[in-house]
This record gives structure tokens, sequence and C-alpha cells, in this order.
């Protein structure tokens, strides 16, 4: 095998893989004898196929997936001895011609690559980046204890309408009147459309309303709450004429607190007054909001990285290499992609984060894999507001790990995830800034502030 890598312009580089026939002829070989054995064919006892009826028939496939693997493998070593770090992606210098390098005695590939250069990192710039360490205020826990009772509490019917409202009426078609089709309103979600709360409060005054179904739909945005509301929502026509019945209207009504209400949302904690509910919600959101303190200065650090990097991607490169990765996007779609920003700071940043782990001879270990599982495992039970369920980061590690074995998707998030953390905290180390102390409210508005 003979690897040879010669500068081609322009920041780009050039990497040729040959191999020699020495390299894969045993390798095919000895998977036809493989393949022979297993093989069953009309008039052939059992492992007694002819080899060359095997070669004719498996042959090419054979080599070409044994001649592809050995070329990965001879890229993907040369990269790891070498040590070589590139803004993306090795690419295929042009077509590869399989019927050309499976007739060949000496299958060659060609790739194209840019090398990252020396990083001059803006330690400067990076040391001025503040690691906030957001802190509960008496004002927040207030609102966390009246969420969780609300989120506890009974629904009950009410005259009032208020954000935290539930509105039912029943939809009916003239052509059907005996067949009512509940519709909700959660005036939570449509507090800022006046439209559709003036239209829902008409009904509760005059108990119906009656119109075209078009007229209502103007009104009342009766497609997108059916579509929302039921798998195959009922089709109507515009012109149908339909009425909105006034059903009822609820709110939640808090939980008392008492030890049943504390066991529901913290279970086995075995909390019995309210102030030890109250210390277990703090404790909660102090590790919560110093969880988001820290993804804060991280963010921080990456706009600051990519905002003043001393080297940047080769333009040509750059093209050449979206071009290949979304080979099947249409000349506008790839000039919007040449454009995008983040699509390039991405591409930067990965190659950056590569450069610096690569130098400092970083490898991500286990208990770093463990700790990001556990933090994508957060970051999931946080969407579905079920955080309150995990009662320590042991469990929330392995709730991750056990995510990693059933879905490919959240493995790979958290692969990625690990080395991410790695360069950060890395990075944390070096700067080792001092922790500001701030309420969470004001944490709040200095993220909106920069943004």
């Amino acid at each position: 095998m003979k690897i040879n890598v010669q500068e081609a312009g322009n920041g780009i580089s050039e990497l040729k893989v040959v191999l020699e026939p020495e390299d894969y002829q045993n390798e095919v070989l000895k998977e036809l004898k493989k393949i022979r054995k297993e093989t069953r064919m009309p008039g052939f006892r059992p492992g007694k196929v002819p080899m060359r009826l095997i070669e004719n028939k498996y042959g090419d496939s054979v080599k070409l997936e044994i001649i592809t693997r050995l070329l990965d493998e001879a890229v993907r070593n040369y990269r790891k001895d070498n040590r070589m770090v590139v803004f993306g992606n090795l690419i295929p210098a042009g077509e590869w011609d399989l019927m050309k390098e499976l007739a060949a005695e000496t299958p060659t590939a060609v790739y194209l690559f840019a090398p990252v250069p020396d990083v001059e990192w803006p330690e400067d710039k990076l040391k001025a980046v503040p690691l906030y360490a957001p802190k509960v205020s008496d004002k927040t826990l207030d609102e966390y204890v009246e969420h969780y009772r609300n989120e506890a509490g009974e629904w009950v019917e009410t005259d009032e309408i208020d954000d935290d409202t539930l509105v039912f009426l029943n939809l009916k078609n003239e052509k059907e009147p005996d067949v009512l089709l509940p519709v909700f309103y959660n005036f939570r979600d449509i507090k800022d459309d006046e439209r559709y709360r003036k239209a829902v409060e008409e009904v509760k005054e005059k108990k119906e309303v009656s119109g075209t179904f078009e007229e209502l739909d103007k009104r009342f945005g009766l497609k997108e709450i059916m579509k929302a509301m039921y798998k195959q929502a009922p089709e109507f026509a515009d012109e149908d004429k339909i009425t909105l019945e006034w059903a009822k209207a609820q709110k939640r009504k808090p939980a008392e607190m008492n030890e049943a209400f504390f066991e529901k949302i913290f279970p086995g904690r075995g909390i019995k007054t309210e102030e030890e509910f109250r210390q277990a919600i703090a404790e909660h959101l102090n590790k919560t909001f110093e969880n988001e303190g820290r993804i804060h200065y991280h963010n921080t650090l990456y706009k600051t990285i990519v905002d003043h990097a001393p080297v940047q991607i080769p333009e040509e490169f750059l093209e050449k290499y979206i071009r290949r990765q979304f080979e099947n996007s249409g000349e506008e779609e790839i000039a919007d992609m040449l454009k995008n920003p983040e699509l390039r700071e991405h591409i930067l940043f990965e190659a950056l984060m590569d450069k610096f782990l690569t130098e400092k001879g970083l490898e991500i270990q286990p208990e770093e894999i463990r700790k990001s599982a556990a933090e994508e495992a957060y970051q999931r039970l946080k969407e579905y507001n079920m955080l309150h369920l995990v009662e320590s980061d042991e469990q929330l590690a392995d709730l991750g790990m056990k995510w990693m074995g059933e879905d490919t998707d959240f493995m790979s998030r958290v692969l990625h995830s690990a080395r991410v953390n790695k360069f950060f905290n890395e990075w944390e180390k070096i700067l080792n800034p001092e922790p500001v102390e701030i309420p969470f409210e004001e944490f709040k508005e200095k993220i909106k502030e920069e943004k």
C-alpha cells in the first residue's frame, strides 16, 4: 500500500492511496472461500461449487467491498497516525470509476482535504468571558411552588376566563344536528390573540354562535384547532352551516400543601413540611441554574472562538465540500449554504475543537461519556417537565446510558457532546474563571440583552 500527500494549492491538499495486489488478493480469496462453503447450487454438493463459478458470481462485489474497506481503513489510520486535523472531512477528488478500479491491479483513490494550520488561540478575549452562577431568589421559588401546586391540582369548572382557563365548546353541523364535536381552547396559548379571545367570550355570553364553516373558521381558527385535536380531523365544506355551543370552562384548583402532595412531586424523598419542600425545590433549581450558567459560558466561549478565529476555511475547499455533502441540492440551495454563517461557523468550530484535542492528546474517557449521557437525559426530561422524578445524578446517568443503547441518534449526540464538553472543560481549566453569583432573574435579563 502506498499513501502520498501533496499540496494542491489554495489551502487544499491531496491524499492518494494505492492498493497493491498483496493488500487485497488474499482477503478477496478468503471471503470467496467462505462464500463457497455456504453456497448451495443445483448439481453440486454443499461446499463443492467450483471456485470459478463463485468468482464469476461474487468476485466483483467481494473485491469492491474489500478494497472500499481497505481504502477507508488506510485513510482513517493515516489520519490517526499523523494526527491529521482537517476542515470538514476528506472528499473524493473526483467521481470514482467503479469498473476501472475493479479491473485495475492497483486500485487507487484520491481525496482532497483542507488541513487546519497551527492556531494561536485568542486567550485574552476568552479570559474576559464571565462564568455566571445564577441563584434562586424568593420570588422565583414562590413561582415554582405555585407552578407545582397548579400542576398537581384538580380541574374544576369556573365562570372566570383568564390565562389559566381551558374553554370547551361543542361544534354542531346542521346536516347532523345530533352529533356534537368537542373543541377546546387553552387561553394561555391564545392570550395574545385578541380575535380568538373575543370570539370565545362571545360564545360564553350568547351560549351559541352560528354561521358557515368558513365564517367561523376565520373567527375561531377551527381548522387549526381540529387538526391539533384529532388524528383525522373531520372535514367541512366552507358553506356548511354550523353552530358553536358553550360547554364549560375549567381551571386547576391548586393542590393542598400536604405530605401526599410533596410525595407526588418528589417521590421517595420523605418530605413532610413546606419548608423542606421549598428547600428541595431550591436545591433542584440551583443545580438547574448552575447548569444553565455553564451552558451560557460555553456558548459565549464558542462565539468568541469563531468570531476571533485566527484561521479560516479555504473558500475553494468549502465550496467543494458543501457540494459533495449536499450533492442532491440545486445551485440556489448550494449558494444559500455558502452564504450561511452558521454552517461556516459549525465547520470552523468542529475543526478548531479537533485541533485543540489532538494537539493536547486528549481522548474521551468512559466517565466523561457517562456524564454527557446524564446531561442529554437531563435535557430530554426537562423538555417533558419530568426532572423532579429523578432523585440523583447517578440515576440520571444510568438513564442516559440506557437510552444510548436504545437510540442511535441519542448516542451520537452524547458522543459529540462528550467531545464538546472535553474541549470547554479544558479551556475552563486554562482560563480558571471566578464564578459570578447573580439572581436568576438578572441572569435571564443579561441573556435577553445579549440576543
